[in-house]
């Protein structure tokens, strides 16, 4: 009987489905009623057909065109990842921008307002968008339409395409459960693959320094400096922020830093600069390591880019902020954004790292 019903696909509403699987993480397939070895899946020759999806790591594609789904959508394909990330999406070509913005408010009205990349997309709130492009009209790639929703677990697309033109693909990525690394780091530290001293750095003319009071008092100042040689073979400016009136540092004096370039960084030297990182700190908070095809386009296209991260207790692991006996000692970061002196690593509580390395280390 079970087997039956299973097999049976359920006819649910949009809303329905983003409260089950969204919200409460619910399995889509049992949401939905699918049996996923009754799916159509693609060949091995048909992967093969697909050099994009190959290079990001699908291993495994399932198909359903036999029903329409949500009333709207009647194309299901359902691609696995590697990583062991799955992705759902449903497609359908829609020309009636009623329809296009009645999905949008749908999902808006459940999961809220969302998010926008406004630098590389319109967004469904811009409604004559919505109708040029529902009627086949647009001047640039930007007039692409895409709106995201983002939860630890899951992420949600609505995507108006241009190719194939007016497509409209609501999509979900399921992450898997990533679990931290407890090892110790053993090889070192950022500081131990750096080139300038910035004790000594700090002796030299600075390029600017920047005070910032807090009631009438200087909570910090950033100081700004040129690096020569390079650093990593990418960075030319350091800005150093000292919580004191006074122009020095050690493993006491709370200390932040930013390692960024006034150059354009070409996306090699971002893949080198990521081995690099992990050789000495390992896999991240996320558990991730090397750039992934994804992630070089984003770099590639100057999107934002969240990078990778590293926070660390006193034994030099990662941290489990479960556990309320860890302190904690820094956090080192490399990401991208382009409004914000582009690609950067940054060090919080470097002094901290400073007496860790030279502890250790030296």
């Amino acid at each position: 009987m079970f087997n039956r019903l299973f097999n049976r696909a359920k006819s649910i509403e949009l809303v329905d489905f983003l409260q089950a699987v969204y919200h409460n993480q619910k399995d889509p397939y049992l949401t939905l009623g699918i049996n996923p070895e009754r799916l159509q899946k693609a060949t091995f020759e048909q992967l093969l057909d697909n050099p994009g999806d190959i290079a990001d790591g699908v291993n495994k594609v399932q198909m359903d065109f036999s029903r329409t789904y949500f009333s709207y959508f009647r194309d299901l394909v359902i691609k696995t990842y590697d990583d062991g990330m799955v992705r759902w999406m449903f497609y359908e070509n829609i020309n009636d921008p009623n329809i296009v913005m009645k999905i949008f408010n749908e999902i808006k009205k459940e999961l809220g307002g969302g998010m926008i990349h406004d630098e590389k997309f319109s967004t469904f709130d811009q409604l004559n968008k919505v109708k040029a492009l529902s009627m086949g009209n647009y001047n640039s790639a930007n007039d692409e339409i895409l709106h995201l929703w983002q939860s630890s677990k899951i992420t949600a697309m609505l995507n108006y395409q241009l190719e194939p033109l007016g497509r409209l693909v609501l999509s979900f990525n399921f992450y898997p459960e990533k679990e931290k690394s407890t090892k110790v780091r053993e090889k070192g530290t950022l500081i131990g693959m750096m080139k300038n001293d910035l004790r000594l750095l700090l002796l030299d003319a600075e390029i600017s320094a920047i005070p910032t009071e807090e009631k009438g008092r200087i909570k910090f100042i950033d100081y700004s400096y040129r690096l020569n040689p390079l650093e990593l073979n990418v960075f030319d400016r350091v800005d150093i922020r000292l919580f004191s009136e006074s122009k020095f540092m050690d493993e006491e004096q709370h200390t932040n830093i930013t390692y960024w370039s006034t150059r354009a960084i070409e996306i090699e030297e971002v893949i080198v600069l990521v081995d690099q990182l992990a050789k000495v700190y390992g896999a991240d908070n996320h558990n991730d390591k090397e750039l992934k095809p994804h992630e070089i386009d984003m770099i590639e296209n100057g999107e934002s880019w969240t990078g990778r991260s590293w926070d660390f207790n006193d034994n030099h692991q990662l941290i489990d902020y479960h556990d309320e006996s860890q302190n904690y000692l820094y956090n080192l970061r490399l990401d991208f954004q382009p409004e914000d002196r582009g690609l950067k690593i940054s060090v919080i509580f470097y002094h901290k790292m400073l007496g860790f390395h030279l502890k250790h280390f030296c």
